[in-house]
């Protein structure tokens, strides 16, 4: 049992080092601190980004065809843990719950219409893949928000997420299909509103959420200039636009 626990107490010993030497003194579990530090900014920050792209192909101009947040009942409902408003870390553990069985479905029904080959723009087509990434990001940095947060509050108790059960999500999205008027898209719809959802609760769950978040472009973005310059001059035959 030492031997197991080893690696963990290495991390939250150097967490513990990180922190202190960076602010002056140990982070503690004060609320106010906590909500300042780089994690959990960083956690709310890709929150929010996730959640306004979503909201921008779910609806407007920049709408994906067959999105809309006003059409929910062509696949039914999805089974996801309740994350009640100010429900605090416990909240954040069933946002990333929900994160990661969302991720997977949406996932798998992506496969499935590459698999059937339904007709999408190369545009919607590029929006549907920004999304998996984005959500991605957010579901890796909600983990490692509650991986530190518990190292560094090793008293804070909380449920942590489990992997998730592909066998049942596979039945789960089975019967979606199973609805008289369900398509991929249409059920793409329904993930994609939930996973809007999971953002949101993530956002409201984090210490202090009130405080502004700011919404910023992500890193990649800095080096879509220099992959053009090399697909443009690289020997393989590739695109970057």
């Amino acid at each position: 049992m030492q031997l197991v626990s080893l690696p963990l107490v290495l991390v939250c010993m150097h967490l513990y080092f990180v922190v202190a030497v960076g602010s002056g003194e140990a982070l503690g579990c004060n609320e106010t601190s906590f909500a300042n530090h780089a994690v959990a900014q960083r956690t709310g920050t890709d929150a929010l980004n996730a959640l306004v792209i979503a909201g921008k192909y779910l609806g407007g101009k920049q709408k994906i065809a067959g999105l809309s947040p006003d059409k929910l009942n062509e696949c039914g409902n999805i089974s996801l843990i309740d994350t009640p408003p100010d429900s605090g870390l416990q909240g954040t553990a069933n946002a990333s719950s929900n994160l990661n069985k969302l991720l997977y479905m949406y996932r798998s029904v992506l496969r499935n219409m590459a698999l059937s080959e339904t007709v999408i723009s190369k545009a919607d087509s590029s929006k549907l893949e920004l999304l998996e990434i984005v959500f991605t990001r957010l579901s890796n940095q909600v983990e490692w928000y509650l991986q530190f947060r518990r190292c560094v509050c090793n008293h804070t108790q909380c449920t942590l997420p489990e992997g998730i059960d592909k066998y049942r999500i596979q039945q789960e999205i089975q019967m979606m299909y199973m609805q008289p008027n369900c398509t991929h898209m249409r059920s793409l719809n329904v993930i994609v509103h939930d996973l809007r959802n999971a953002a949101n609760n993530t956002l409201t769950s984090l210490p202090d959420w009130t405080m502004a978040y700011s919404i910023r472009p992500y890193q990649l973005c800095h080096t879509l200039k220099a992959l053009r310059s090399h697909c443009e001059t690289g020997s393989r035959n590739c695109t970057a636009k």
